[in-house]
């Protein structure tokens, strides 16, 4: 089952790299160009033949328009509201892209970009969309902990944890988001527990897709997702003095451990 369902992905990622392959990026806006570079960097991500460098070489890319993005207008735009049709699933895409962005560049040590990214959004009002919201709370706690405020985010998330869980901004049971917590508490073994949940949930995903036939392109997120997930987390563990007691190899593949070089 196993075999197949990797036989079956990688034929998935190999069609789409074709595809993206034919497509035109010289007139794309930024908003194309990341979805764009996040597909190809998964397809490379999941094929055995494509190397580590080749893969971080699409991920620069990725943070270097991501940067772009971020210091434009449009995401504060979009964060604040906008009175149009479709206004909330541009909301939906500007979230994901900057939360997915930020994840990336704390995973790969990139303090440039995550400073830039503090200093564009860490003091913006809270947003009226709860979608914004719960972006904005994740985002936070990230630049928090990323920032060595340790006491800040575990005392935010202390006093605000029932009230963000009971609005759905937070779902208790979300490894990053235990993880996270765990970091800012210093609950080593808490942390842990999140890692291998991270590192356990694309099996058990690839899995009932399996079972259900349903092994398509939606899936191929699934590996480097949540392998960037867990690689920031380990990140942000090691700066809170964690390291030593996190092995990587127990929660990272051999090719995300040297793709974000965390195997030094």
């Amino acid at each position: 089952m196993a075999l197949m369902v990797e036989a079956r992905l990688q034929a998935l990622a190999t069609q789409e790299l074709e595809e993206l392959g034919r497509a035109s990026p010289g007139s794309e806006d930024l908003m194309s160009t990341l979805p764009r570079l996040e597909a190809q960097a998964r397809a490379m991500f999941l094929l055995e033949e494509r190397e580590v460098p080749e893969v971080r070489h699409v991920l620069s890319q990725h943070r270097r328009a991501w940067l772009e993005f971020i210091r434009s207008d449009l995401p504060a735009v979009i964060w604040t509201g906008i009175d149009a049709p479709q206004a909330s699933e541009q909301l939906m895409v500007v979230c994901e892209l900057l939360s997915g962005g930020l994840l990336s560049a704390i995973a790969a040590g990139d303090e440039v970009a995550v400073a830039t990214f503090r200093t564009r959004f860490f003091e913006l009002a809270l947003p009226e969309p709860d979608l914004s919201l719960a972006t904005l709370l994740l985002t936070r706690q990230l630049c928090l902990l990323a920032g060595l405020e340790f006491d800040s985010a575990a005392n935010e998330m202390e006093e605000a944890w029932s009230e963000w869980v009971e609005a759905e901004l937070v779902h208790p049971a979300d490894a990053l988001w235990s993880g996270l917590r765990g970091i800012a508490v210093n609950d080593v073994a808490r942390v842990q527990d999140a890692l291998l949940e991270l590192s356990t949930t694309r099996d058990a995903a690839l899995h009932h897709a399996a079972q259900s036939g349903w092994v398509l392109r939606s899936t191929l997120p699934v590996a480097l997702t949540l392998q960037t997930n867990a690689a920031a987390l380990v990140r942000l563990a090691r700066l809170r003095g964690m390291g030593p007691l996190l092995p990587v190899g127990r929660f990272l593949v051999p090719k995300a451990e040297a793709l974000w070089q965390l195997d030094g």
